[in-house]
């Protein structure tokens, strides 16, 4: 029941969870177990195995010693027993060597002590092997061999302690051997109960996890096929507040719902049916009013149409007179167009000609202006004359000295001369413009007159024209207004015979539509039965 009051969501999660931790602890055991059995084995290989790889060494090394003592004393030569004497000397080294790393593997007292027995006994011996070769290489043989047989019991006691030795390294190998071995089945038994405990636990959790959804969801579909036999009158109890909990309250509040819509459709059905039967009674009547309606309207949309014909009449005529009134218009705004253009250019000729007469006139004025310019250019070639008729005089008077200045006062005398004549030709040519330009200025006047009047003129004619067609357009308006009224008058006349006609539609499709709700309140009335034979189906 805790479980229930959980999501379904949260709870798969807290289950898978739990499993999870449990393969994991089921793993770091397995790892713990495995670590153990390791260190065993590697408390094996690097400290016994080794000490018993060193040991045997180091006995191989002693033999090889001993057995270099007795071929010193076999050789010959002094230079075979140098030989010897040097392999002897390596081999004691290598057991040293040996030995030196026999005693980094130990962690005991004991082993300590035996090695120390064994160090001593190996230096009494190396003293006496040194003694037996000094006599070996004195050369007598006898005194050698009876030394070797004198130092046996030194050698019998240093490969004793190191049988002692080796004794001891077999010993915690084999007891080594035993523990791992021991380890590695309890390692065995607990990694087994640890996976039995562990796969107890998973089942177990599953088997919550599963339950705690398929039964609420079993007892959902239980509820549901009870609803959808009709069955309405068993009770839902939900309970927790999981999803298939909140699946079971929707189907007890759906059961409600259909419950209480049940009830309704039962006393609606009923109410239906007793509908059904009035409106057939009221449809039955007014599809009679309909058809004594249909008659009336047909004449009424008979006279309808001979009255639209005879103001279309109208209409037309009205039209036809509008449109000969606008072509009327046309052409008088035509005309006035042309009086208009033509008084425009009346009064820009009037504008020209007045312009021109100003131009003239300004021009007789620029001309008297010439006049009096050129009288004073007279009378400065005249004084010009009179100074260079006297610099002659002087120049004359002055002799040779003066004849370059009377050159000079020839030559000014004879411009200011040809300046005066050309002044009196101006004057002349002068004269001749102001005459013309008087008569051009005369003519120019009268010109302007005539322009004036022909501008009054136009000007008279424009506004007759414009009467003709303000008058024109009193009488299109007036026609335009017959013609709109007579349109309206026709349209509305269509338009009541459009609506006349689809009243008569509509009254023939009321008609229609009263057997068709005859036959449907009947209809009605049936299915109100077969409604009421449906709800019977279901318990309530």
């Amino acid at each position: 029941m805790l479980l229930r009051n959980i999501r379904i969501a949260p709870r798969a999660f807290i289950g898978f969870a739990a499993i999870a931790l449990l393969s994991v602890f089921l793993g770091v055991f397995a790892l713990k177990q495995i670590r153990d059995v390791q260190a065993q084995a590697a408390d094996i290989q690097n400290n016994w195995l080794q000490r018993v790889r060193v040991l045997a060494s180091a006995n191989a090394s002693l033999d090889r010693y001993r057995l270099g003592s007795m071929a010193h004393i076999l050789s010959s030569s002094a230079a075979d027993m140098k030989v010897y004497e040097d392999k002897s000397a390596g081999r004691l080294q290598s057991v040293h060597e040996q030995m030196s790393i026999y005693a980094g593997l130990l962690t005991n007292g004991d082993d300590k002590s035996r090695l120390d027995a064994f160090n001593r006994s190996l230096e009494a011996y190396a003293k006496n092997h040194l003694e037996l070769l000094r006599v070996s290489r004195q050369g007598d043989k006898a005194a050698a061999n009876t030394y070797l047989s004198t130092i046996r019991e030194s050698y019998e006691q240093m490969t004793k302690n190191l049988d002692d030795l080796i004794e001891r390294a077999n010993q915690g190998a084999e007891q080594a051997g035993k523990q791992s071995a021991s380890t590695y089945d309890s390692a065995v038994a607990g990694i087994g109960l640890v996976i039995l405990l562990v796969g107890i636990g998973t089942v177990l959790v599953a088997w919550l996890l599963t339950r705690s959804i398929t039964v609420p969801i079993i007892e959902a579909v239980l509820v549901a096929e009870t609803i959808a036999k009709g069955d309405l009158t068993q009770p839902i109890n939900p309970a927790g507040s999981d999803e298939a909990s909140r699946l079971l309250a929707a189907l007890a509040v759906m059961q409600g719902s259909l419950l209480t819509t049940l009830k309704q459709i039962t006393h609606s059905s009923t109410q239906l049916a007793s509908a059904a039967e009035e409106l057939n009674a009221v449809t039955a009547e007014g599809s009679r009013d309909l058809q004594q309606q249909h008659g009336e309207i047909e004449q009424a949309a008979t006279a309808v149409t001979e009255m639209t014909s005879a103001i279309e009449e109208v209409a037309r005529n009205a039209s036809s007179t509008s449109d000969l009134s606008q072509e009327s218009r046309t052409i008088a705004l035509k005309g006035q167009q042309r009086m208009i253009e033509a008084v425009t250019a009346i009064a820009a000729l009037t504008r020209g000609v007045e312009v021109s007469s100003e131009q003239i006139g300004g021009l007789a004025a620029q001309a008297q202006g010439i006049g009096k310019v050129l009288d004073v250019i007279r009378t400065i070639a005249e004084q010009t004359n009179l100074l260079a008729l006297n610099a002659a005089i002087e120049a004359a008077r002055a002799g040779e000295a003066g004849r370059g200045f009377a050159v000079v006062a020839d030559e000014v005398r004879a411009l200011a001369h040809r300046t005066a004549q050309s002044t009196r030709e101006i004057e002349e040519m002068i004269g001749s413009i102001q005459t013309g330009t008087a008569s051009a200025v005369s003519g120019m006047h009268n010109s302007s007159n005539m322009t004036r009047q022909t501008l009054e003129l136009a000007e008279a004619a424009k506004t007759a024209l414009a009467e003709i067609v303000e008058a024109n357009d009193e009488i299109n308006n007036r026609n335009l207004v017959i013609t709109t009224a007579a349109d309206e008058q026709a349209h509305v006349a269509r338009s009541v015979d459009r609506n006349l006609l689809n009243i008569r539609e509509l009254s023939i499709q009321s008609s229609e539509g009263s057997h068709q709700t005859t036959a449907a309140s009947q209809s009605l009335a049936h299915l109100a039965t077969e409604l009421n034979t449906l709800v019977k189906h279901f318990q309530i």
